[in-house]
């Protein structure tokens, strides 16, 4: 089974993983991840408007972070690769 390291500084200013270090039996194999800015215009996603927060939701992201965004990325690579 192949380990997966990611190094990422969340909140920080690096919001995108560029490269993943997956380590197996064969070796250390080095893989580019594509943008999500990218992914976003390939599938016709990039037009698309954030929702509007209340002051006091837009406060509580700035605070705590975006908790979905991780899963956002997630998902559209995970269509994007079908």
């Amino acid at each position: 089974m192949a380990e997966l390291t990611i190094s990422r500084k969340a909140h920080q200013g690096v919001k995108r993983v560029r490269r993943a270090r997956i380590a197996s039996a064969e070796g250390v194999n080095v893989m580019d991840k594509r943008d999500i800015r990218h992914i976003q215009e390939e599938l016709g996603f990039n037009n698309t408007k954030p929702i509007s927060l209340s002051p006091s939701d837009q406060k509580d992201v700035d605070d705590k972070g975006d908790c979905f965004r991780d899963w956002y990325e997630e998902e559209l690579r995970e269509l994007y690769e079908r």
